[in-house]
């Protein structure tokens, strides 16, 4: 019995040892400390830490600091927006002096990004989404941040084919999704959808009012996945900004000035001939058209062709540049408060004399945090931009028209070296127009939102934001009564117009994060917005103009004086949730209704969603590898929608202003769809994001295709009503391509400042397809529309060359190119000509690093698209023309490739001075159209860190010194015409200034 006894007594005894052992295992510790950046060894707010495996967890506050209790022995994950994160494994003692530092992400896994409405680790992310590092916006010399995206967003294409400075760029995401509504991105900027384009009519940009150096982080999305939470304004890609906050600690001062030189791209062999090259030039068009040599002489004698006047229009018009840019920021707090203020003053003066630009900006931006639960954010910010320009286009007071054309022989000035010269190009002497008229755009912006968090529940949040974005603009034109013919012929006039937009959106959400089971996590959120804009406007032209005086009060006779409002308004529900398990299958889905008050009553709601799995197949045990250290395969599917279009659109209209006999009248001007609905846009995709060789190579690969329907277009009518169109949905087109993002660790330092090579490159392919199109829509003047073809294909008449046994130009007969002839007329057939869409573009990027010195640059690639010159046929005249005003216009380059021998093999026929081959009003053709293809050195720039020991003696906490550079550079496969190869989206040159290059010194100082 007493062995009976002992041995259940020792059982026992085993038993509650072991049980007081599990639950000494289970031991809940506290542990607390601070996380900093690694860089800069300053706090890191709102860092995500929670126990490994698990999604419930705690945030840093303002200093740094947390708290948290966890199982002894438990993993500590951190993670934060554009940070690599980080883990601290096997915690077995509670501790209250935990450092942790951050280092910055370089695009693996672990970072985390901002997306719609939140904040998500890019590992769980489904979508498509990229991200660009704020030194890539930093203290760049371009006016907007539209133009710092070229070559660094795989998939997202930014063309500028103007060098006005601060004018709008065409940007693209995965092509062009639409004919007639919006095409560009939605724009974000701290969760306000703001307004965005040229609000003035000047060549302004809403968003270049935004100092790069105010951004924390920019995120752009392109599938469904991650657009559709924006429903209506997300078909064509959204561009997520969040901007800067303070942080805690010692208050920083952030000083930066930068000074330098603005310079034309033009090649001399693009420049056009000087007055004895012409006069040789026209010789030869004299003999070639059979006229009597011996009377040459007299012929430039009797048409006012001096020899002895040798003007350089290209002189007279463009000018040396400059460039300047000032920032100031403070920020810092403490473990309770932070705040971020800046301030910031931009200057350019552009090589077209006339053409400047001026901006200045200010921020501010504060967080609090009340009590454990409640958190509050605010910011408030305003810009104001200049601009001046001139017409662009055939306007004969477009400057950059008239160096290309005006005849050199033409003098700037009468004999008494003081008055202008008025008596060619219809008045518009370039030198007069620049220094006479008036084209000044300005536009003011006011920008206000205020955000809370309330934390309900464990895992319960209530976030609550409303904003305000009020706009506006003010243009103003003056054209002298004494230059161009027509202001001569009405006293001179002036235009005056303004408008004012306000936009606001509220939006409240309730978030809900948990964990359940084992490695179950789920995150959910169900929002409702509301978003409402106006916009009025008011229009006075006069002429007439009262000497020294600048106002429409100046003048006599009012021409134009008009006004309009306008409103819309949208109201959104949304669910968004993402499930996770194990940290290697996710799903995610979502649902947003919007309501627009754009289309027909029937159809102003609609409902778009979006579906998206991700597989982190490097969690896999069957997938463990040395050189894979991240995979993650993932798709989406969804459906988005556009309703880029004007208010009302789908009502019937009349409009005020038909006076007749002094009495008002109003008159029908659209007609009423009530059938007009959504443009409907369905993108698929399938990706695979990686980090291999433990880190050295990372990157994804994505295959989209973009499926737009439905398309909102305008639709020529019968005019019996003097109703000459409607909006209609007709018509769909089909986007696909493949995008690259790679980022490679070439050589990596073996020891502190050591040398470091990094490489970032991207390329895209995209493929654009009408799929259905009405045929009244088919061909739209220099554009071949119909089902197999891309949207910008040329259309044109087909050159043939020059036939090497004459030197006359020749055309082709017919589409099938097996006939020629060499009489010009419109009844020629046009032809599809290739596109204006390119085959791939992208960009690489090195960064190279030893020591306290750093240089980067940046080669951007755009290739296989075709250009149109649409006033080609004015400027290779071919002699044509004969000795009028606007006879220039023949290039260096062109004047030696010329005819000039029989057997000689050439594409510029030979001169024949008042010919018939070509200048005439309709002489366009494939002539003209050019091999867009170029590379160029987009990027460079040399970085100079000062030491800290240096600095040791100073309140100076860092200082840089730097030499940076745009567009030096540029390699045009094609090297027939006679300006940059960058153009807009449409791939057509219009006369515009031409892109220019910047070279610049700057200084960084942070106190």
């Amino acid at each position: 019995m007493k062995k009976i006894a002992s041995r259940i007594g020792g059982a026992l005894l085993l038993a509650a040892s072991v049980f007081f052992s599990q639950v000494a295992d289970a031991q809940t510790i506290q542990v607390s400390g601070k996380v900093l950046s690694a860089k800069e060894n300053l706090p890191l707010e709102n860092v995500s830490v929670r126990p490994a495996g698990t999604r419930q967890g705690t945030s840093t506050k303002a200093d740094g600091s947390f708290k948290i209790e966890i199982q002894k022995g438990q993993s500590l994950e951190f993670s934060s927006v554009n940070m690599i994160s980080k883990t601290i494994k096997g915690i077995d003692n509670a501790t209250t002096s935990l450092m942790v530092l951050l280092e910055e992400s370089d695009n693996n896994l672990s970072e985390v990004m901002v997306v719609a409405y939140g904040t998500q680790k890019r590992s769980s992310i489904t979508g498509s989404a990229a991200t660009v590092k704020p030194a890539v916006l930093e203290n760049a010399p371009s006016t907007s941040i539209q133009e710092s995206l070229q070559g660094n967003v795989a998939g997202l294409q930014s063309q500028n084919g103007s060098g006005q400075p601060g004018s709008v760029p065409n940007v693209r995401i995965r092509g062009i999704g639409s004919i007639n509504a919006g095409a560009a991105p939605l724009y974000v900027i701290d969760g306000i959808p703001v307004v965005s384009g040229d609000i003035s009519g000047g060549n302004s940009n809403t968003i270049a009012g935004l100092n790069p150096n105010d951004i924390q982080s920019l995120t752009v999305l392109k599938d469904a996945s991650a657009t559709s939470l924006y429903g209506s304004r997300a078909a064509n890609g959204v561009i997520l900004i969040t901007t800067k906050n303070g942080k805690p600690g010692k208050a920083k001062i952030n000083i930066t000035v930068q000074q330098g030189m603005i310079n034309n791209t033009l090649r001399d062999e693009q420049k056009t001939l000087n007055t004895d090259e012409y006069i040789q030039y026209f010789k030869e068009g004299w003999i070639n058209a059979g006229r009597n040599p011996a009377s040459y002489d007299s012929a430039l004698v009797a048409n006012g062709v001096s020899r002895s006047i040798n003007t350089d229009w290209f002189d007279v018009v463009m000018r040396q540049g400059k460039f300047s840019q000032y920032n100031l920021s403070a920020s810092g707090g403490n473990d309770k408060s932070t705040f971020y203020m800046s301030g910031s003053y931009y200057k350019a003066e552009a090589p077209i004399k006339g053409v400047d630009y001026d901006r200045a900006t200010y921020r501010v931006n504060a967080s609090a945090e009340l009590t454990n639960r409640w958190r509050i954010k605010g910011g408030f910010s305003g810009n104001f931009q200049r601009n001046t320009d001139f017409p662009g286009g055939s306007f004969f007071a477009n400057p950059t028209r008239a160096m290309y054309r005006l005849a050199p022989w033409l003098p700037v000035y009468k004999s008494d070296g003081v008055s202008w010269e008025l008596g060619y190009n219809s008045g518009y002497n370039p030198a007069a127009v620049i220094a006479t008229t008036k084209r000044i755009a300005k536009t003011y912006n006011i920008g206000a939102n205020a955000s809370t968090k309330y934390q309900l529940l464990k895992g319960l949040t209530y976030e609550g934001s409303f904003a305000l974005d009020f706009n506006h603009a003010y243009r103003t034109i003056y054209n002298d009564p004494r230059v161009g013919n027509a202001f001569v012929a009405v006293g001179g006039s002036i235009q005056n117009f303004s408008q004012d937009i306000v936009n606001w959106i509220s939006t409240n959400i309730l978030r809900y994060k948990s964990e359940f089971g084992r490695g179950h996590e789920i995150e959910a959120f169900g929002g409702y917005e509301a978003q409402s804009r106006s916009d009025v406007d008011m229009t006075v032209v006069v002429n007439g103009i009262a000497p020294g005086t600048s106002t429409p009060a100046g003048g006599s006779q009012i021409e134009t004086a008009t006004g309009t409002g306008t409103m819309n308004t949208i109201v959104s529900k949304f669910i968004n949730a993402n499930y996770g398990y194990v940290d290697r299958y996710f799903l995610t889905g979502s649902i947003r209704q919007d309501a627009s008050s754009r289309f027909a009553k029937n159809y102003q709601s609609e409902i778009f969603w979006s579906v998206g799995f991700g597989w982190n197949i490097s969690n896999e045990p069957f997938m463990k590898s040395k050189w894979i250290s991240e995979m993650k395969l993932r798709g989406s599917y969804g459906y988005t929608g556009n309703q880029g279009i004007d208010n009302f659109v789908s009502q019937g209209l009349y409009t005020a202003g038909s006076d007749y006999n002094q009495t008002s009248g109003i008159t029908l001007n659209q007609l009423a769809n009530d059938n007009l609905t959504w443009e409907k846009n369905i993108p698929l995709d399938f990706g695979v994001d990686f980090s291999l060789f433990k880190g050295r190579v990372s990157g994804n690969v994505d295959w989209y295709s973009r499926v737009s329907s439905e398309l909102l277009i305008s639709q020529s009518i019968p005019s019996v009503n003097g109703v000459t169109s409607i909006t209609v949905n007709n018509g769909a087109m089909k986007n696909s391509g493949v995008e690259v993002a790679l980022s490679t660790v070439n050589v990596a330092p073996k020891k502190q400042k050591g040398f470091k090579w990094v490489t970032d490159f991207n390329f895209t392919t995209n493929r654009n397809v009408i799929t259905d199109i009405d045929s009244l829509f088919s061909t739209s003047g220099d554009y071949y529309r119909r089902v197999g073809f891309d949207y910008y294909t040329h259309y044109q008449r087909a050159y043939a060359g020059v036939n090497p046994a004459n030197g006359e130009a020749l055309w082709y007969t017919n589409d099938r190119k097996d006939s020629t002839t060499n009489l010009f007329t419109t009844a020629l057939p046009r032809i599809a000509m290739g596109s204006a869409l390119p085959k791939f573009f992208g960009g690489i990027t090195n960064n190279l690093s030893y020591g306290d010195f750093k240089l980067s640059f940046q080669l951007y690639v755009f290739w296989g698209n075709q250009i149109y010159d649409s006033y080609g046929y004015l400027q290779k005249s071919d002699a044509n023309l004969g000795f009028t005003d606007q006879s220039n216009g023949l290039s260096k380059y062109e004047y030696r490739r010329r005819w000039t021998r029989p057997g000689q093999i050439t594409d510029v026929p030979k001169p024949v001075f008042l010919g018939t081959q070509s200048s005439a009003g309709s002489y366009e053709s494939s002539r003209f159209i050019y091999d867009g293809s170029y590379i160029r050195l987009r990027d460079i720039s040399l970085t100079y860190t000062v030491p800290k020991q240096y600095l040791a003696k100073s309140k100076i906490s860092s200082m840089r010194v730097y030499a940076r550079g745009q567009n030096l550079f540029t390699y045009v496969k094609d090297k027939r015409f006679n300006t940059d190869p960058e153009t807009d989206i449409s791939g057509t040159l219009s006369q515009n200034p031409p892109i220019f290059g910047t070279i610049l010194f700057g200084l960084d100082i942070t106190f």
